[in-house]
């Protein structure tokens, strides 16, 4: 049986410490027909170099590209750079720190055969911390399961869903060259990616945890910092940073903004949305929060989970 291309992106940056777990993962894929683009954004530490090796001990039939930028671009500039190199039908993107189940794009892939309408489909996670899992389902620890088919208006209704190393789009009529084209003022790139999808099919919820999404310190997302936390006082100094950038970025808001602006402007539809502004948090509100926190015992709980 052959089997269509499928194109994984993988943007690198000072990733040395987990890279190779992740590229590992990738090359055990039951899926036997794919390409991975590795694009990497003016890594200071030896990321590159582990990669080169690596693809050099490779033995299997997988085709690996090594793409590296001449500076240091950032994420959407950095996942943009592939666009040009992407060959597959189905396009997955994938976090450095990460590991994927040895089924995830086989599954992945086989539900789109199984479902025509479907443009992106998402898979659930588990969460590993200092090696071990301490979420084995993100989707049900968050009550994430319902709807399972999803429409451009629920995706912009919540936001910061969709990880993109939970992600796999079929590449119909080339449609990832438009879902991929991040405007620059993006933070939130996968919940773009997921309502750009969303214009040309169904979103889809696969109900299995096919990524062990790692969490550390230097995530640039954060989360679960409050429960990585090692202490009272680093919950609370997270809480207030949290705070300020979201008061000054208002970003959540101003995504949602330019995403209606987008679909506006490429597809003739939704009405703008003016930005709304995040309240400016006083320290007494960010050390209430922080308290509720330590009260519920969530500061620290994967310590002792």
């Amino acid at each position: 049986m052959a089997y269509d291309l499928a194109t994984v992106v993988l943007p690198t940056y000072n990733g040395s410490k987990y890279i190779k777990e992740m590229l590992d993962s990738l090359e055990r894929q039951t899926y036997s027909n794919m390409e991975v683009i590795v694009s990497d954004d003016c890594s200071k530490d030896n990321t590159v170099s582990i990669i080169e090796t690596w693809i050099e001990q490779q033995k299997r039939n997988n085709k690996y590209i090594l793409l590296k930028n001449k500076r240091n671009r950032g994420l959407v500039q950095n996942l943009r750079s592939a666009m040009p190199y992407i060959c597959g039908k189905y396009l997955f993107l994938a976090d450095q720190d990460d590991i994927w189940k040895e089924n995830k794009v086989e599954i992945q892939v086989n539900y789109f055969e199984k479902h025509e309408k479907c443009i992106l489909n998402f898979c659930d996670r588990s969460i590993i911390w200092n090696g071990k899992i301490v979420i084995s389902s993100e989707a049900r620890n968050k009550n994430l399961f319902d709807p399972v088919v999803e429409n451009t208006e629920y995706v912009l209704n919540h936001p910061g869903r969709y990880g993109a190393n939970m992600i796999a789009i079929r590449n119909a009529e080339n449609c990832c060259r438009d879902i991929l084209d991040i405007s620059d003022n993006i933070v939130e790139h996968d919940t773009f990616i997921t309502a750009m999808a969303s214009m040309y099919g169904t979103v889809d919820f696969i109900r299995l945890p096919l990524v062990q999404y790692r969490i550390h310190h230097n995530n640039l997302s954060g989360n679960y910092r409050t429960e990585t936390a090692g202490s009272f006082a680093e919950c609370f100094k997270y809480l207030r940073k949290t705070a300020k950038e979201n008061y000054i970025t208002q970003y959540r808001m101003n995504d949602k903004y330019i995403i209606d602006r987008i679909l506006k402007e490429r597809w003739n539809c939704m009405e703008e949305y003016k930005a709304v502004k995040f309240p400016k948090y006083h320290f007494m509100e960010i050390y209430k929060k922080a308290m509720k926190l330590l009260y519920e015992n969530k500061i620290g709980e994967f310590y002792c989970g």
